[in-house]
């Protein structure tokens, strides 16, 4: 299916990253997530142009001589190209738009009683960090459509990934009409009167490129039917067609699709890994604590995940059951994330703090009731997700986590799932595959850790043998396959009319221009 396409896939951040030594000389190492993986099995088949953010030194560095690097991973072979963006503009980009303004929004975690209170800074953190990020990659995707003859670029699909890039895709679609091209959110989409916190210049921009998309693809069908929600609110000149898992959209004449493609794992490879040298090193220093029962969560070290009320949890636990004191262990692999940011900076310092008054309370000599393992070292937790006899996801909200597929797939001692009802995951599991719980209740969270550890053995099977077959369904492969399909479905008879861009938005303090002036005006204004 995919010869012979070429596939341009597009991203804030690369398949490979690269460091420095101190020397001054230019390392890469191969970036973790699905989405490489995905890639890489796409990789054997056909040509593959990866586009990404050079946000940091290293990355800049490494293509100051090359437009393009010629990269091989294992036996697949990638063309990067990565965008060079200084430090400033990168920090408002990524760190103050991406991440303090969407990323928060989209998981429902903006303290709206007294933050965001957007500013100045927040509109020039748009004006000069997101909108010309967004266009220097949307730029070099055009770069690369227009490569070659009319024959390659009729087989050309652009994949654009994430919140990172909502804008990209209405610029690219004023250069090139005819592009063929899909967009997928990994993260949560919020509902419109969520949306609506946010700036409606902003809000507007986003939801005008995404719709230029010939796909755009979410976890699950929630994020779904909130999209066509936003549109209905604030586009209602969108004309939704309701299809199966989402819906035909058309707008200004141009044609659209949006559903859910949950994203997978690639099997083969992550058993590789779980078995690989690498694996069984990581795993040596932590064995012990596996020689009694078990709790495990695999996470980025951040906000979303609620690694504080998992950890209260079983703290509670534990009171409530002071049987399991010494008897079970809970260990952490937290991935640190974002430390840049106060707001992460401050989180990692509550996980720790409630980490010790665990500890404090409940470890015994030679019996620790809690650890936690800092690094992102795939491999280990591959090996140690096989181990685990209870296995917690209590994201506040997640897109998918793919972590919980993996632990399904590798469990050997019929692990089971203990997974918020607000995670991806937790649509395609159901309540007859995993223990669900709401992730802000911490004592249903306490209640369920428990009998997820004292289940029986015949339970525990069953719960993992469905959860395995539930979770096997979607793998990363057929992710991007049937994406590929459906852009390729797309009617393009009729070419998309498109308005001029915006003109940059004023950052002095203006009044709106519908306010009548009451000099002129026989209304009473008070």
């Amino acid at each position: 299916m995919l010869q012979p396409l070429r596939i341009i896939v597009v991203s804030n951040r690369g398949p490979v990253h690269f460091t420095q030594t101190a020397q001054g000389a230019l390392r890469s190492s191969r970036s973790a997530g699905g989405l490489a993986t995905a890639l890489l099995s796409a990789a054997a088949h056909t040509e593959i142009t990866w586009i990404a953010v050079a946000g940091n030194a290293a990355d800049r560095a490494a293509f100051a001589a090359h437009t393009h690097r010629l990269i091989h991973i294992g036996d697949h072979r990638l063309r990067l190209r990565y965008v060079p963006i200084a430090s400033r503009p990168y920090d408002r980009f990524y760190n103050q738009v991406s991440n303090n303004m969407l990323w928060f929004l989209q998981h429902y975690m903006l303290h709206v009683d007294t933050l965001p209170s957007y500013n100045e800074n927040d509109y020039r953190a748009w004006d000069e960090g997101y909108v010309p990020v967004n266009q220097a990659v949307a730029d070099a995707v055009c770069d690369e459509w227009e490569r070659g003859d009319a024959a390659m670029r009729e087989q050309t699909v652009v994949l654009l990934q994430d919140y990172q890039l909502y804008l990209a895709p209405g610029m690219i679609r004023r250069r090139i009409p005819a592009v063929r091209m899909g967009h997928f959110v990994h993260i949560p989409w919020a509902s419109p009167r969520y949306w609506q916190f946010l700036p409606k210049p902003f809000l507007n921009a986003i939801l005008e490129s995404l719709t230029q998309n010939s796909l755009l693809g979410f976890q699950t069908e929630d994020d779904v039917t909130n999209f066509l929600e936003c549109l209905r609110v604030f586009m209602p000149r969108a004309w939704i067609d309701p299809r199966d898992h989402g819906a035909r959209i058309t707008i200004d004449q141009h044609h659209m699709v949006a559903r859910d493609y949950p994203i997978g794992i690639d099997p083969a490879t992550i058993v590789a890994s779980a078995q690989s040298r690498a694996a069984v090193r990581g795993f040596a220093p932590l064995a012990t604590h596996f020689q009694r029962r078990t709790i495990v969560r695999v996470d980025r070290l951040e906000p979303t995940k609620n690694i504080v009320r998992g950890i209260q949890a079983y703290g509670q636990m534990l009171d409530a059951h002071p049987e399991l004191v010494g008897e079970v262990t809970f260990v952490l692999m937290l991935i640190p994330s974002r430390e840049t940011l106060e707001r992460y900076r401050h989180y990692a310092q509550q996980v720790l703090q409630a980490t010790k008054r665990v500890a404090d309370r409940f470890d015994q000599p030679g019996r620790p009731a809690i650890q936690i393992v800092l690094g992102n070292d795939q491999a280990r937790a591959l090996a140690v997700m096989q181990q685990a006899d209870v296995f917690l996801v209590n994201s506040i909200l997640d897109g998918m986590h793919l972590g919980a597929k993996e632990f399904a797939l590798l469990t050997q001692v019929d692990g089971v799932l203990v997974v918020s009802r607000n995670a991806g995951v937790y649509a395609e599991l159901g309540d007859d595959a995993c223990l669900p719980i709401t992730p802000t209740d911490v004592y249903e969270t306490a209640n369920t850790l428990y009998t997820a550890l004292t289940l029986t053995t015949t339970q525990r099977r069953w719960l993992a043998q469905r959860a395995r077959r539930r979770l096997g369904r979607h793998t990363v492969t057929s992710w991007l396959q049937t994406q590929l399909h459906d852009i390729l479905s797309v009617d393009y008879s009729d070419k998309p009319v498109l308005p001029a861009p915006p003109a940059e938005l004023p950052l002095a303090l203006t009044a709106p221009g519908w306010i009548p002036d009451d000099r002129n005006s026989g209304d009473s204004w008070a």
